[in-house]
């Protein structure tokens, strides 16, 4: 995408660039980051090494091989005691890059592992996060994830005429008709583990989107810019207007305490940070605490970078190699406050600064954020500073809804215990 075809994305990013009136980023700046070595307590496994589908504003079609090999039963074992090996603490997998419902039988196996391994009650157990195209799922499947105890996310665009524009087989027949009875089956049977991610491509109404998923009985909805080196692919000036437009009747109804909204994930997070909770100086763990793991048991920063070599920072039999560990953290993998291009924006600590990934394969390098996140960003950030604004001078205990989960737990235990 060159310079001059987006003059379009400069122009909203300068009119969203001045943070809004009372926001003192001074109180939000986040603790710094350990230089010591990082626990990694957080999995993403390339289960399949393949997708089924051929999206056209597929991502990661772009920028990873496109010959990857499914996971064996061996490698799954050996990224068990690559695992157990880091320490007692919480664990989490992470299951995508490709389509994982490819290779059910390591799903099953890894299932089993957990269960032999941990008891339903103990702390310490793993909690598994699936990211699928709601394609390959059978009866069998629906009942099995509402049994497992799993986290699933499906992917899916909106109605029929979106939906079906983008997210394709090989054949170009649309997917929507299959996917979304998949989506309306989960989101009754696991409603609190069940989730979607809608991509928003050229032509996409965020609202219409949105709309769509509430009324297939989605609780939580995951919206995000497409990237992609087209420009016929991404949002274009219109699309990032209507984005803007339906933040803003969003906190208007929230405001107004419309009920039975789902949530929306990304909007949530912003409102947290912007209560001073899950700022950091980088917007995940990639690198850190939380690594990609290939089929061949290769060890990569996040999901996004398997397959490049370039990346490459170890493998579960040796572990990570200190001197490619350091050298991700300290460049592509660097803190906001690192990077010249988003130290003094005054929403970075709500940001948490740019996807490593999208940075490094579609950036225009130096570290550089991509403009078109940073808008969407930028006007999610003033819609939840707004929204936190009002409800703290008008109605400050509906902010609770708004805390992170385990803080949630945290203020309900206390509640109890002042009534007993």
């Amino acid at each position: 995408m060159s310079a001059k075809n987006t003059d379009y994305i400069h122009d909203i990013l300068r009119a969203v660039s001045v943070p809004p009136e009372g926001y003192e980023r001074t109180y939000l700046m986040p603790q710094p980051l350990p230089e010591s070595l990082f626990r990694i307590h957080s999995f993403a496994l390339d289960i399949s090494g393949r997708c089924n589908l051929a999206c056209r504003y597929c991502a990661e079609s772009a920028t990873q091989p496109n010959k990857r090999m499914p996971m064996s039963s061996n490698t799954l074992l050996d990224i068990w005691s690559f695992v157990r090996k880091q320490g007692k603490g919480p664990v989490s997998f992470r299951l995508g890059s490709g389509e994982p419902m490819l290779n059910k039988p390591r799903l099953h196996e890894l299932q089993d592992l957990i269960e032999n391994t941990f008891s339903e009650t103990d702390r310490f157990r793993p909690e598994v996060f699936i990211t699928t195209n709601g394609t390959l799922f059978d009866n069998d499947d629906i009942d099995w994830f509402a049994d497992s105890g799993w986290h699933v996310k499906i992917s899916i665009d909106g109605p029929p005429q979106i939906h079906d524009r983008w997210r394709v087989t090989p054949d170009e027949y649309g997917t929507y008709n299959m996917v979304s009875t998949h989506v309306r089956d989960l989101a009754r049977r696991i409603p609190e583990k069940f989730s979607v991610t809608a991509v928003l491509a050229v032509d996409s109404d965020p609202e219409t989107v949105f709309n769509t998923l509430a009324s297939l009985g989605v609780r939580r909805i995951e919206l995000v810019p497409a990237v992609h080196k087209t420009l016929d692919i991404v949002p274009n000036r219109q699309d990032i207007l209507r984005y803007q437009s339906f933040i803003e009747n969003l906190v208007d109804r929230l405001i107004a305490c419309e009920s039975g909204h789902p949530q929306l994930v990304r909007f949530s997070n912003r409102v947290a940070r912007v209560m001073g909770y899950d700022i950091n100086y980088v917007q995940c763990g990639a690198g850190r605490n939380f690594v990609g793991i290939d089929s061949s048991g290769n060890l990569y920063p996040c999901f996004r970078f398997i397959g490049v070599d370039s990346y490459k920072m170890g493998n579960v039999r040796n572990g990570v190699a200190h001197t490619s560990g350091k050298s991700f953290r300290n460049g592509p993998g660097r803190p906001w406050n690192e990077r010249s291009a988003c130290k003094q924006c005054w929403a970075a600590p709500l940001c948490g600064g740019p996807c490593f990934a999208v940075s490094e394969m579609f950036g225009s390098g130096n570290g550089a954020p991509l403009p078109l996140q940073c808008a969407y960003t930028l006007i999610e950030s003033h819609g939840a500073w707004r929204l936190v604004d009002t409800l703290r001078k008008n109605d400050p205990e509906r902010l609770l809804a708004y805390l992170p989960s385990t803080i949630q737990g945290y203020e309900k235990t206390l509640s109890a215990d002042k009534t007993t």
